[in-house]
């Protein structure tokens, strides 16, 4: 299960572009991000998995909070979390089994 409680995020000077979101995902559970150009989706998921910084808020996976992990807990949220940009920058010499 994954938690986010309150997550914002703000560009200096004061562009707020998550303004405290939140939502439970279940296990097994499948949802989608929707909404309009420039609206967030890509900043949430970018901070839900780690690749940006939020400014408040908080996320919490499997009863763990993953809110600042350190390298080794980053690390094993790799195995568990996925995110395939839009436009991504594919390797030709791997596979998706090799990664």
């Amino acid at each position: 299960m994954l938690t986010v409680r309150n997550l914002s995020k703000v560009y200096p000077p004061d562009n707020e572009v998550l303004s405290q979101v939140s939502f439970q995902v279940d296990e097994g559970e499948f949802i989608a991000v929707i909404g309009g150009s420039g609206s967030g989706k890509t900043t949430l998921l970018r901070c839900i998995s780690h690749q940006e910084k939020w400014t408040t808020g908080q996320l919490i996976y499997k009863s763990n909070d993953i809110s600042k992990p350190g390298p080794m807990e980053r690390w094993k949220l790799g195995k568990d979390f996925a995110f395939l940009e839009e436009k991504p920058a594919l390797n030709r010499n791997k596979s998706a089994i090799k990664m």
